[in-house]
C-alpha cells in the first residue's frame, strides 16, 4: 500500500501576479492544469498523481487565491502567463495534465512551445467547436442542472459535495469566483478558440486523450476530434463517467496518466 503524501500550498511570483500552487511528492515534473470548475484546493486525485511525480497544480489568476486577472484578457494572454510561469519555476520539458479549460490551455502551450512539453494528458477538453455537435451551455444553470449536465451519476455523492444546492458561503465565493473568471475568458466564443483546430497538427509531443463516454458538458465527438487532430496522440474512453474523470474515475485516470 502506498504511503500517504504530503500536499502544501504555497505562492509564487509571476511577474507582480501572486499565483498559488499546489506541491507535492517527488520524480518526474507533472503540471496539472485545472477546470473552470476550480479545483484548487487539495483533492484525492492530487494526491494520488503525487504518490507518482512531482506535481505542480497551480491556481490560473483570477480562481481562488491567485491574482492578476486583471492583466488578463482572453484566453491567449493566458496562455503566455503559463509560459512566464514555466520560466519562474525554471520548468522545461515538463509533463501536463489538464482537464477540461485546463486541457485548452495546455493545447494553446503546446501548438506554441512543443519543445517544453515532455508529454501530454487532455481530460475532456475544451477548446474547438464542432458545428454538428455543440458544447452545452454551461452558465446560468442551478445547482440541479450542472450536476446533470457533468457527471454521469448526478445523484452521487461526489456530485453533490461538488456542485451543492446551499453551500457554504466562502465555497459560494470560490465557485461565483471561478464563474466569472472563466466568463472572461471563454464567453465569446464559446469555451473555444477559433483558430486552435487548425494549429493542432503542430503539437508533436505524445498526447493522451481521456474522455467520459457519457460527458453532456463536451460530448466524445470532441475527443475523438482531437485524437484525429493532433500526431502521435491515443484516445481513452471512460464507461459509466462524465465530465470530470478526475471525479468520477480517479484511480482510472491516475494508472493512464502514469
Amino acid at each position: 500500500m502506498t504511503n500517504p503524501v504530503d500536499l502544501t500550498i504555497d505562492f509564487v511570483d509571476v511577474r507582480g501576479k501572486k499565483i498559488q500552487v499546489i506541491r507535492g511528492g517527488e520524480g518526474e515534473t507533472l503540471l496539472y492544469l485545472h477546470s473552470a470548475g476550480g479545483e484548487t484546493f487539495p483533492l484525492p486525485f492530487h494526491e494520488e498523481l503525487a504518490k507518482h511525480f512531482s506535481l505542480i497544480a497551480p491556481a490560473h489568476p483570477g480562481f481562488h487565491e491567485s491574482t492578476g486577472i486583471e492583466q488578463i484578457n482572453d484566453i491567449e494572454d493566458l496562455t503566455f502567463h503559463y509560459l512566464e510561469f514555466l520560466d519562474a519555476l525554471k520548468l522545461d520539458k515538463v509533463n501536463i495534465v489538464g482537464t477540461s479549460l485546463g486541457g485548452w490551455l495546455a493545447m494553446e502551450l503546446a501548438v506554441r512551445w512543443p519543445e517544453r512539453f515532455k508529454k501530454i494528458v487532455l481530460v475532456d477538453a475544451v477548446g474547438i467547436w464542432l458545428k454538428d455537435t455543440p458544447m452545452a451551455e454551461m452558465f446560468g444553470l442551478e445547482p440541479a442542472e450542472l450536476r446533470e449536465l457533468v457527471f454521469f451519476d448526478p445523484s452521487s455523492d461526489i456530485a453533490h459535495a461538488l456542485v451543492q444546492d446551499e453551500p457554504a458561503e466562502d465555497f459560494l465565493f470560490l465557485v461565483l469566483k471561478a464563474l466569472e473568471t472563466t466568463a472572461r475568458l471563454a464567453w465569446n466564443p464559446y469555451l473555444h478558440n477559433p483558430k486552435l483546430h487548425n494549429r493542432l497538427y503542430r503539437i508533436n509531443t505524445p498526447t493522451l486523450i481521456l474522455w467520459g463516454e457519457h460527458d453532456k458538458l463536451v460530448p466524445l465527438a470532441y475527443g475523438e476530434a482531437f485524437n484525429k487532430a493532433i500526431p502521435n496522440s491515443k484516445l481513452v474512453v471512460f464507461k459509466d463517467c462524465g465530465h470530470m474523470p478526475i471525479f468520477e474515475k480517479t484511480s482510472e485516470f491516475v494508472d493512464e496518466v502514469v
